[in-house]
Order: structure tokens, then C-alpha cells, then sequence
């Protein structure tokens, strides 16, 4: 079947309608042509030229059925049309096959391209998608679509606020299994008899390296065990940037956030309903006067009662932890508890809250900050868990007293650091995010050619790992760009 070429109001870019982000197939190339488009005008009001005809005027194959069909075309329009020409101007990069989707803006698409030997260029096969997620070694260099039913959990959560941008280019949220993959899969194997003071942990590396992702997946191990209760604070900025309600409880002696913290008990209360159904209180808490809830009461209907407004989830925040903390101590219990903290970095720096003499607040000021320090230093933990932090470069901001506590940077007496996050965070693990290798690059390529996000051929991996520096953002960046 010869090609067409479809009606649209930006007509003349061809090469700008080839390199439009697009999801449709082309299933041919176009290789030593020289191509005329004929375009005619129409009695549309507004006055858009229809092209309706594409045919090659320098075919070098001697094929007569090809050169009778060429001949064949005939135009829509009426008379009066002139011939525009283009050449490819992708002649001289051979690569594998274009891909592409009519975009909504109408540039041009072409839906079939006829190549030097009138058969469809053929690709290297990609790899599979795993559909079951396998948390063994054996299944590093390898993509797994996060299945739909943790989909929900994760988006409560918060984790997948700062994905949305990648994810948005495929149907199915897809993941690669990278080595660090496998060291925090084992880190939670073996967390079923370890205390959280034992395995506290936090992930550095540089922009772009993949720390929000590798939290991710951590947490997708844990929602796929029943035995876990998960604990997620994603998007810290909220918790320092001064747009939620704060006073000060003279009972705590401390700042409180009440909406903050009702919405973190909430999404904990709505990711791991089953699990704190088979939990119980080991003692009675009065909510208000004359109404108590009776020990034994399933620790989902503790966070239901306590979530039901704000002052009772910040007077029973800490009683919850401490019941979830009680609940690994049983004997004959198998829970664990991972608590996810992302973005620790801008919960290391004075926050844009003020107090009564508008001076900046610091984090330990606050009453939940100062009990993610308390976990993340030891002081507080559960019997059987996980504590995962990550650093962000996100917002830039400089992050002295983190810096020296993890190592990246020596203590500079002309610049002041918190001693309270010093102490509380030089005791953590450190995991350190490398770059993908050119395997791992391989296998994110396979699989944005398979998903027709990138125009280039899968050999060019190599190039784009170069030029990304094996940087997870930017080889992603570097695959889908449009030039």
C-alpha cells in the first residue's frame, strides 16, 4: 500500500512532523529518496493547504510494480498545486527504525515509509517485561512493571510525586532492577530478627542519581510481603516551607504541624489496613474525657479513632509508634516496620517557619521532625525494622551539618552546623548511588525503543551512556530528546 500523507495546518515542517513525540509505529524507512509533496489548495475558509499526495522522484529500484504504483498517485485537491521537495536529512545516521504518533498539535505523521528494499526494517528484540517481581540477584539488568494493585499504596504515599514526569511516557510504570536494588532487598530479608537501631541507612549520591527510585522500591518489597507495615514521608518540603498551620503545645514543649501529621497517619492508616487490623493496643488510651478506646483494640481502629481530627493526632502520634513498636515484640509476631524518609536534606536546614520573635525555626523544633531524628539516630526504634533516608538536590540548598555527618565534607569552624542533626545522622549507613552501567543502559534503552519514547536504535546506548555519564536522569534526558 503506497503512503499518505495526512491533511494538517503545519504541513511544510516534515522533518519537525518525523521527530514529534509520538507512540504509533513507523514501519518504514526512507533511505536515498528524494520526495515531492504535492499541495494544493482547498476552499477552506481559513485557508490550510491540503497535502494529499508523496511520492519518491529518485527511486533506485528497478522494481516495475513499485514504479507503477508511483505513478498512480493522484491528488485530492484541485487544480493549481505546486511540489514542494524534501530530503532526508537522516541519510548519512543509519539507525534501525523511526517511531512515532500523530501528535494533537497536527504535525505530520507519515503512516507508512517505503525503505530501499520495500520491507520493513527489523529491530533487535527487546527484552521482556517481568510481570512478577523477582527480588533475587539474578534479575538485575532487568525492567518490571510495578504491579497495579501497589500502584494505589505507592500514590498515597506520596512516592510517586516526583516520577510523574517519567512515568507519564508509558502505560505501565516500568522499574529496572539495579545492584543497589538487590542490597536494599537484602537489607529487608534480613531485617525480620534486627532492631531498626541496627539498620538505619541513607541514600547519597548526585542529581538525577536515582535515590527516590531505589526508596520506591524498597517499598514496593515491603507491600508485597503481608508481614510489613510501612511507614512513608515523601515530599518533605512541606514540613519546612511555612504553608501549613503550626502553633506551639505547651504540653510537648514543642511546635506541632496537626495537619501534617493527621495526613502522614491517614496514608499510613490507608496503605497498611490489613496488616494493623491483625495488630492490637497492649494497653487503653482516653481520646477525650468519659471515652477511651480499651486495650486490645486493632491498631487500624486506633488510627481511624486518632485521625478523626487533628489535636488527637498529635497527642497520639507517638503512642501509635510506640503500640506499632510494642506489636514486633510479640512473640509469636512476624511484622516488620520499614520507614521511609525522602529528601532528608532540606529537613537538615532552618525551616521558613518562624516563631514569636521571627526567628527561623529549626527542624528538632518541631515535634514530628524531632522524632524522625530521634529514629534515625537510634534512640527510638523498632524492635524488628528498617529505617531508609535519602538526600535530594532538591531545592539547591547547601546542607553543612549532613554534609560532614555522612563523610562529604570536613568540619569548617567559619561555618556553623546543627549539632542536633550532626548527632543524630553520623551514625547512619551510608549507600552510595553509582551510575547505570552500560548493561543497565542497555536494558532502559531496549526498553524506551520497544515503548516508541526514543527515535534512535538501540545500539546508540553506548553514546547516550557517554554522553549522561551513566547518570540515570540524564541518560533518560539524553534518550528522549528530540534533536
Amino acid at each position: 500500500m503506497l503512503p499518505k500523507l495526512r491533511s494538517t495546518a503545519n504541513s511544510l515542517n516534515i522533518r519537525a512532523g518525523l521527530l514529534g513525540r509520538s507512540k504509533f509505529t513507523w514501519k518504514y524507512r526512507v533511505r536515498n529518496y528524494t520526495y515531492k509533496v504535492e499541495r494544493t489548495n482547498s476552499n477552506c475558509s481559513r485557508g490550510i493547504h491540503r497535502f494529499s499526495t508523496f511520492s519518491p522522484l529518485n527511486n533506485k529500484i528497478n522494481n516495475p510494480q513499485h514504479q507503477r504504483n508511483s505513478g498512480n498517485l493522484r491528488s485530492n485537491g484541485k487544480k493549481g498545486s505546486q511540489s514542494i521537495e524534501s530530503k532526508d536529512s537522516d541519510n548519512m545516521n543509519k539507525k534501525s527504525s523511526l517511531r512515532g504518533q500523530e501528535s494533537s498539535n497536527g504535525s505530520i505523521v507519515l503512516d507508512e515509509l517505503i525503505n530501499q528494499d520495500n520491507q520493513q526494517v527489523k529491530e533487535k528484540p527487546s527484552q521482556a517485561i517481568h510481570k512478577t517481581l523477582d527480588w533475587s540477584p539474578k534479575a538485575e539488568g532487568k525492567m518490571y512493571e510495578i504491579p497495579n494493585s501497589l500502584l494505589g499504596k505507592l500514590e498515597t504515599l506520596g512516592a510517586l510525586e516526583k516520577q510523574k514526569k517519567s512515568f507519564s511516557f508509558f502505560s505501565n510504570p516500568v522499574l529496572l532492577h539495579r545492584k543497589v536494588t538487590t542490597k536494599l532487598y537484602n537489607i529487608l530479608q534480613r531485617s525480620k530478627n534486627v532492631s531498626s537501631a541496627s539498620g538505619r541507612y541513607v541514600l547519597d549520591g548526585s542529581a538525577g542519581s536515582g535515590r527516590s527510585i531505589s526508596l520506591l522500591q524498597a517499598e514496593i518489597f515491603a507491600f508485597s510481603h503481608p508481614n510489613y507495615v510501612v511507614l512513608g514521608l515523601h515530599n518533605c518540603e512541606r514540613w519546612v516551607d511555612s504553608s501549613s498551620p503550626y502553633s506551639y503545645d505547651a504540653s510537648l514543649q514543642s511546635w506541632v504541624q496537626p495537619e501534617l501529621i493527621k495526613e502522614f497517619l491517614t496514608s499510613v492508616m490507608n496503605v497498611n489496613s490489613k496488616a494493623l487490623g491483625t495488630l492490637t493496643t497492649s494497653k487503653s488510651y482516653e481520646l477525650v474525657p468519659g471515652k477511651s478506646i480499651p486495650a486490645g483494640t486493632d491498631l487500624h481502629t486506633l488510627l481511624r479513632k486518632i485521625t478523626s481530627k487533628s489535636e488527637l493526632s498529635v497527642r497520639f502520634c507517638q503512642s501509635f509508634l510506640q503500640e506499632l513498636d510494642a506489636a514486633t515484640k510479640q512473640p509469636n509476631s512476624s511484622v516488620n516496620v520499614l520507614f521511609v524518609i525522602d529528601n532528608l536534606s532540606v529537613l537538615s536546614v532552618p525551616t521558613k517557619y518562624k516563631n514569636t520573635e521571627n526567628h527561623n525555626l529549626l527542624p528538632c523544633d518541631f515535634y514530628f521532625i524531632n522524632i524522625l531524628y530521634q529514629y534515625l539516630s537510634g534512640s527510638l526504634s523498632f524492635h524488628r525494622g528498617t529505617i531508609f533516608a535519602a538526600t535530594s538536590s532538591q531545592p539547591r540548598i547547601q546542607t553543612p551539618s549532613l554534609d560532614v555527618a555522612l563523610g562529604k565534607a570536613k568540619l569548617d569552624p567559619y561555618i556553623p552546623i546543627n549539632k542536633a542533626i550532626y548527632d543524630s545522622t553520623k551514625s547512619l549507613q551510608v549507600i552510595p548511588m553509582e551510575p547505570y552501567s552500560v548493561d543497565e543502559s542497555l536494558s532502559v534503552m531496549e526498553h524506551l525503543v520497544t515503548s516508541n519514547v526514543c527515535l534512535e536504535s538501540v545500539e546508540s546506548h553506548r553514546q547516550n551512556h557517554v554522553l549522561s555519564g551513566g547518570n540515570p536522569r540524564l541518560f533518560f534526558d539524553t534518550c528522549t530528546r528530540l534533536t
